[in-house]
């Protein structure tokens, strides 16, 4: 069915008041919205935006449910009657277009933005969720699910242009080959980023199709992606993958193709296979539950605060600022981290050797939570003189360990006394013996 709460036209609509307001179905507001996204792409403007109330498209275009041929803007996730853009949650109110499996979910041919959309159930042979025909496209924030390609980009397919794709996911498409991208020309760049690739199947490449164009990852998590044979990422030829920042898990099959010029380059990934490059580990992620999908990262995890920060990368798929720690999480998704423990008194701290050391300690707090608990951990022993440590810890209501060190160095700066046995001044009888009376050596008393 037509989702009856339908699309409003909001660029069209600025400063036209009343009058469009008495004409049915114009998408000026929303009591006269469209029931189609395809008639609101048809009188939209170059640069407007289209608002998408939630619920089910079906059959809307020529060759898809959307057929999107102007740089227009496509916003999903709305209820009827919202007044800001700010306000709309796809996740909560899911604007979904359905093919039905009997055609493709998306088509765009204009650099146009599709945003906040559920695409499932589409079919074609080549881009069975979305096709991209034109250079500077935008699909940021949507679900790609359960759509089947019978050749190439079960969820997209990226045809010799440049594009764009931002915290999106990619769950159980399938292809030929694939599965959830295939990205094909000559020198053309797609980059994808803050991306969850998730039980995506195909007989070949189960994750990106790469032939002779330049493919990115940058923030992505990828889980359980399998393909009958070939590989994780096919090559056709030649090309560039770059794997940057992001996260392969449980996939046991080879990651590339063989028979290829393709250039691979990976930087602080989790690979499962090594490849070599800066950063790169092959540790388990530690996710909170693959099996249920989370693929948040526990505290542990060797991804934590392991990659550095890209400034295309500022938030996590969530929208978490990124970085949380001192420097960036692998993958889509940045762990929370909160809370702050400092120390209290000096770092260094210097002691007297054989006086007593007062420790300063620490403190601990986490936003307007009552002051965190401080745990400590170390002993100075002030009769030897050395460097010792210190350690405070403490824990904050997000789970957050907190850790801080101090140094202290025990110290012998008081010279010792010295004092003479016998007389100060010894008168010997000329051919004598001497027999010195000597003298002994302490520390310096202390007053009482």
């Amino acid at each position: 069915f037509q989702a009856e709460d339908g699309i409003r036209d909001l660029v069209r609509s600025r400063g036209l008041g009343d009058v469009y307001k008495r004409q049915m179905q114009d998408g000026l507001t929303w009591e006269t919205a469209f029931h189609n996204i395809q008639d609101a792409v048809g009188i939209s403007q170059p640069g407007g935006e289209i608002w998408v109330a939630a619920g089910t498209y079906e059959f809307g275009g020529e060759t898809s449910v959307v057929d999107v041929y102007e740089p227009v803007e496509i916003y999903g996730g709305f209820l009827n009657g919202m007044a800001n853009r700010e306000d709309r949650d796809p996740a909560v109110n899911p604007t979904i277009l359905d093919g039905y499996f009997a055609k493709r979910g998306a088509y765009i041919s204009a650099s146009a933005v599709l945003d906040g959309f559920t695409i499932t159930n589409g079919y074609e042979m080549n881009g069975a969720g979305a096709l991209i025909t034109a250079p500077g496209a935008l699909i940021n924030n949507c679900v790609f699910y359960l759509n089947e390609a019978s050749f190439e980009g079960g969820g997209v397919f990226i045809d010799n242009v440049d594009a764009l794709i931002t915290n999106c996911v990619f769950c159980e498409n399938k292809s030929q080959t694939g599965a959830a991208v295939s990205h094909v020309g000559a020198g053309a760049v797609a980059t994808l980023v803050n991306c969850v690739f998730v039980d995506n199947n195909a007989f070949t490449a189960g994750i990106v199709q790469n032939d002779n164009v330049s493919t990115e990852l940058l923030h992505c998590t990828m889980y359980n992606n399998p393909v009958a044979a070939g590989a994780f990422f096919q090559f056709g030829a030649g090309g560039t993958l770059l794997l940057t920042n992001s996260i392969i898990d449980d996939h046991p099959f080879p990651l590339f193709s063989d028979g290829h010029t393709a250039n691979i380059i990976a930087a602080f990934s989790r690979t499962y296979e090594f490849i070599a490059g800066d950063g790169n580990i092959i540790d388990p992620p530690m996710f909170t539950d693959a099996l249920t999908r989370d693929f948040t990262l526990l505290w542990g995890s060797p991804c934590i605060d392991a990659a550095p920060v890209d400034e295309r990368a500022l938030a996590d798929k969530a929208g978490l600022p990124r970085p949380q720690g001192d420097m960036a999480d692998m993958g889509a998704f940045e762990k929370i981290q909160t809370g702050s423990i400092w120390l209290l008194g000096d770092d260094p701290m210097y002691v007297e050797c054989s006086e007593e050391f007062i420790d300063p300690g620490a403190a601990a707090e986490d936003d307007d939570l009552p002051p965190l608990e401080v745990f400590v951990d170390g002993e100075v022993d002030t009769s030897s003189p050395g460097e010792y440590q210190m350690h405070y810890s403490a824990t904050s209501g997000e789970g957050t360990p907190l850790s801080v060190t101090r140094t202290v160095i025990v110290q012998d700066t008081t010279p010792p006394v010295i004092m003479l046995l016998g007389d100060g001044a010894v008168v010997v009888e000329c051919g004598d013996a001497y027999a010195d009376a000597g003298a002994e050596a302490g520390a310096p008393a202390t007053a009482i």
